[in-house]
């Protein structure tokens, strides 16, 4: 609550404007403080009023105050968030896998184990987020609520609490060093399984144990799709498929979108 911006209209909430403090990882490894901006809204009654241009220049005016060097957000529409200095940082590549059209080349390193989705078990997949984010240029530190709501561990606010299955990769010495997030639907045709996993994230601290992670979701039973979201737009899984074709990309769109606020700060993290 101390970091939201209300614009009130004689009594009425007519626009918000938020954000809550994080960190970005840059290349380089160094960890600039930032704003992760949500809650940007604007009454559709009240829109070409310069409410928003208040909202942001409140905020904005805050977030240099706190010493913040950048601002982070995800844009509904492009053309909204350009007028306030904003744009893409990163990019967002989904891809499908046709599973009964491919397999992946070698064995595996580690295994991989299901888990029940509970606090034990965001726990470990915090442990491995956590210590990729700060090698991974782009990445953001999570809030715990964030955490529970991934996890289906608190409800919802704005829709279904997510359902579906965790998946931990242990390296050959028994350490957790990757976790996949994913949930499936099913569907038959012909009388035969043409069912689906849609892979909310996958991380991993080696290349191996993301490897592992591809593996297994493309050998799970009564699959015949695996969707992955998210990702980069050239991964490393696809090289390792006996049938490259079988992977393709089917949308490519904006990811993290950026403000800089103190460039000096910015840039002296990039000589980090």
């Amino acid at each position: 609550p101390s970091r939201t911006w209300v614009a009130w209209d004689a009594g009425q909430a007519c626009g918000t404007f938020r954000s809550w403090a994080t960190q970005l990882t840059v290349p380089g490894g160094a960890q600039l403080p930032a704003a992760a901006v949500a809650a940007v809204t604007v009454l559709p009654t009240h829109r070409r009023r310069g409410i928003l241009t208040g909202l942001a220049a409140a905020e904005h005016g805050a977030l240099r105050e706190r010493g913040e060097a950048v601002g982070l957000l995800y844009a509904s529409e492009y053309s909204i968030y350009g007028r306030f200095g904003y744009a893409p940082g990163t990019q967002h590549t989904s891809w499908q896998v046709a599973t009964g059209s491919t397999r992946m080349r070698g064995e595996a390193t580690g295994t991989v184990q299901l888990v029940a989705p509970d606090a034990a078990a965001r726990d470990q997949a915090r442990a491995v987020f956590e210590a990729r984010r700060v090698r991974q240029p782009g990445e953001i530190w999570r809030r715990d609520v964030t955490w529970d709501l991934l996890l289906g561990l608190a409800e919802e606010p704005w829709g279904k609490r997510w359902k579906g299955w965790i998946a931990l990769h242990h390296d050959a010495d028994g350490r957790v060093d990757g976790y996949v997030r994913y949930t499936g639907s099913t569907d038959w045709q012909d009388k035969l399984p043409r069912g689906t996993l849609e892979v909310n994230e996958l991380h991993a601290l080696t290349p191996d144990a993301e490897a592992d992670l591809v593996r297994y979701l493309l050998s799970v039973d009564l699959i015949a799709t695996v969707k992955l979201d998210g990702r980069r737009r050239r991964e490393r899984f696809t090289w390792l498929l006996d049938n490259a074709p079988a992977a393709r990309i089917t949308e490519t769109g904006d990811g993290l979108w950026v403000r800089l606020f103190d460039v000096a700060r910015a840039l002296e993290a990039r000589r980090y």
